[in-house]
């Protein structure tokens, strides 16, 4: 036998929706230095440069004083003065395709953000499993024999 791959067809085992793992432990102790070092993993991680994510920010937010100055205060835990906006970080995370960030945003807080059709995945699961749960139930019903019902005049 030749030693052919066959590249053309998917992997049976791939997940359709694959677990996202947490980027980096961010170990502030404030909910603003979190902010702060999420702001800066997501410029670290970004493909495009600062003065590209500025510019983009900048036309989105239709503020033409948007500048890389303002991302690097946003970045630093030490520059307590400059806290990005909720609006600011919301059109960061857009800008450079780091959607990740809001699970690690509000992972401290047991939430995790279901993107797109994994929210009807996730809801198909917990059907699924309320329904295998009833069965359970119905199974212990009908195991305690059967039922006679007396009519009464």
């Amino acid at each position: 036998m030749g030693k052919y791959k066959d590249t053309l067809t998917g992997d049976l085992f791939d997940q359709v929706f694959p677990i996202r793992k947490p980027i980096a432990k961010i170990d502030s102790t404030t909910l603003s230095g979190r902010i702060s070092r999420l702001v800066s993993l997501i410029l670290k991680g970004s493909k495009k440069s600062r003065e590209q994510i500025a510019a983009s920010m900048s036309e989105m937010l239709d503020c033409p004083t948007f500048s890389k100055a303002m991302l690097d205060n946003y970045s630093s835990e030490s520059n307590a003065g400059h806290k990005i906006t909720l609006e600011r970080f919301i059109v960061l995370v857009r800008v450079t395709d780091s959607f990740w960030a809001w699970d690690e945003l509000l992972a401290e807080d047991g939430y995790t953000v279901l993107f797109e059709k994994e929210a009807l995945l996730a809801e198909r699961a917990r059907v699924d499993q309320e329904i295998e749960e009833l069965k359970k139930y119905q199974k212990e019903l009908k195991s305690l024999g059967p039922v006679k019902i007396r009519r009464r005049p």
